[in-house]
């Protein structure tokens, strides 16, 4: 109901009320006020309802009583709530298509290419179809750039690459961790010698630690007879766990920019991660052609990241979550210069 058609009556009712005092046109004036009161609260309700993400409302059993966003359905809220009717249904819809963890996992494993996974398509799985794995494709864009809010998944996401990297053949992974978060506990493998595969690790709690790496890994690159714009097979994966606070390091600014810009050409592939692209340098973030984000991401980071993204593929909906909601144990993303979303397990 529009609060316009309520007007007139009102309006009437008010001047009436006033000018005869008659009880009667006082009770309509009340009456009116009431209701469009009512209508109101009822409209910021369906509005509240309709903005909310998909993560936020979700239905719900609890002791045999279904709850949606956090209300009670009843019977008379799904017949008057015509906005709570639709939502529900589109929750429905989405779980008939979701299929069970153990199905994700079996197309996580399928048909590996040698490049390393982000996950499972969504297309696939909304279209009912077997999920494939959604590849990074560094063979062509060399680097990478992970962008998402705290608890939106991407040092999970980095430990997936990461898991993949270390089974590669000829691929060694130079991990620095600058925020002491997800890889605190490889940082502790590493210097117990437990690391496994051709993995090195230092964290930003030893600072010595972080600069005798990045020496290691420079010497350890062959630049001599490079073309700078030639992009060598990948052998040395570079990978930056909150690249804002390594970017507030002197040293590390230099050696992460070099590689960026000139690192395809002995073979690096840079994957970083951060929280937001405040503070990243223009042509840092114009080296990064890998956009990927995780997680409910601010307006302003996605405009940045799509602006460059939408030159190398575009995308169909660069601000929408998607539509279907995420299974338990599963996060989402979405590699934006590729058009697609996909899901990824927690746990790795």
């Amino acid at each position: 109901m529009r609060l316009i058609w309520l007007l007139p009556s009102v309006v009437s009712s008010l001047v009436f009320a006033l000018s005869t005092g008659h009880p009667s046109y006082t009770l309509l004036a009340a009456t009116s006020v009431l209701a469009t009161v009512a209508v109101i609260g009822l409209n910021a309700r369906k509005s509240n309802l309709s903005q909310a993400t998909p993560e936020q409302v979700r239905l719900v059993s609890v002791d045999n009583q279904w709850f949606f966003g956090g209300v009670e359905l009843t019977k008379s809220r799904l017949l008057l709530n015509r906005a709570m009717r639709k939502r529900v249904l589109e929750d429905l819809r989405g779980r008939s298509r979701m299929p069970d963890s153990k199905a994700l996992l079996e197309g996580l494993a399928r048909a590996p290419t040698g490049l390393p996974r982000l996950g499972v398509s969504i297309d696939d799985v909304e279209l009912g179809e077997p999920p494939e794995p959604v590849e990074l494709p560094w063979a062509e864009n060399p680097h990478t750039l992970i962008v998402g809010p705290t608890g939106s998944g991407k040092s999970m996401l980095l430990l997936r690459l990461l898991q993949d990297c270390q089974g590669m053949p000829g691929v060694r992974s130079w991990v620095l961790d600058f925020k002491n978060g997800e890889f605190e506990a490889l940082t502790v493998l590493a210097a117990m010698g437990g690391a496994a595969g051709n993995t090195r690790i230092a964290s930003s709690a030893d600072s010595q630690a972080i600069a005798q790496l990045w020496q290691e890994l420079f010497e350890a690159l062959d630049w001599a007879g490079r073309r700078p714009n030639l992009v060598q097979k990948a052998t040395e994966v570079v990978i930056i766990d909150e690249i804002g606070a390594a970017l507030e390091q002197p040293d590390s600014r230099e050696r992460i920019l070099k590689l960026a810009s000139q690192g395809r050409s002995a073979g690096v592939r840079l994957i970083c991660a951060g929280q937001s692209t405040a503070g990243i340098p223009r042509a840092l973030l114009a080296n990064l052609t890998n956009r990927i984000l995780v997680g409910p991401v601010d307006q302003a980071d996605a405009l940045v990241l799509s602006s460059r993204s939408e030159s190398l593929g575009g995308f169909r909906d660069r601000h929408s979550a998607p539509k279907m909601p995420t299974p338990d144990g599963w996060l989402s993303g979405r590699l934006l210069n590729k058009q697609k979303e996909f899901l990824f397990p927690i746990k790795t």
